[in-house]
């Protein structure tokens, strides 16, 4: 018998497929599917945030730093005044009805004495409220600007930050309401001119007493408002 030749090597047996990776990548994949959508969603509406407060913050700093000068109306202030000194006959016609009316009765004539001391104190400060008016608003500004200087030009200047999406929400309820209470602001101070002169001589004759605080009231509401808005904005 032939010697037999080498046995032929073993072949080698195949690896069993391991599915294990691929199944833990695509269990990985959906499960930060959620956060990653969330993620995206959060990051687009904060740039929709940026982009919405940016201009804002600019108005907001128009509106604070802006003084108006309310000289360049006195036109309209002159025809005011002119119209209110129309009653100023009147008024002493009355006040001097009310001391012959009132000759024998003291509280008539008290009552006359404080219409004559009002009607004097109407031809002073109405005469002279265009004056005062330019001053409370001056110094109405002059606060603003310091308020800026000192505590809301780092939050107006700052670089905003979409990632930071809970303060970009608080910062633009913030800026909404200051941009329409600051936009109402100048309009009453322009109107002001006009509304001054009226409010007090309203004011001063006790019939009318509480128009004329109302719209005192008013232009002093308008004053303060700068000092509410950036509390608001630095809060």
């Amino acid at each position: 018998n032939p010697n037999p030749g080498p046995e032929p090597p073993p072949q080698p047996q195949p690896a069993p497929l391991d599915f294990g990776p691929l199944l833990n990548g695509i269990a990985e994949f959906f499960t930060g599917l959620p956060s990653a959508i969330v993620g995206a969603f959060a990051g687009f509406f904060s740039s929709l945030l940026v982009g919405f407060a940016q201009p804002l913050l600019e108005i907001v700093k128009v509106f604070l730093l802006h003084s108006v000068d309310v000289f360049k109306y006195s036109s309209y202030w002159f025809s005011i005044v002119g119209i209110i000194s129309l009653f100023y006959v009147l008024l002493f016609f009355l006040a001097g009805f009310k001391f012959l009316a009132g000759s024998y009765d003291a509280e008539q004539r008290a009552s006359a004495k404080e219409w004559l001391k009002n009607i004097i104190i109407i031809l002073v400060i109405v005469n002279t409220s265009l004056l005062w008016y330019g001053l409370m608003v001056g110094l109405s500004s002059g606060v603003a600007n310091a308020l800026w200087s000192t505590g809301l030009e780092p939050v107006l200047t700052l670089e905003l930050n979409p990632l930071n999406l809970i303060w970009l929400i608080f910062l633009v309820l913030a800026i909404v309401p200051a941009v329409i209470t600051l936009f109402f602001r100048q309009l009453i101070i322009i109107m002001g001119v006009m509304l001054f002169p009226i409010g007090l001589f309203l004011y001063f004759v006790e019939p009318l007493r509480s128009y004329g605080l109302f719209l005192l009231n008013l232009i002093g509401i308008a004053l303060l408002m700068p000092f509410v808005d950036v509390v608001l904005l630095i809060a």
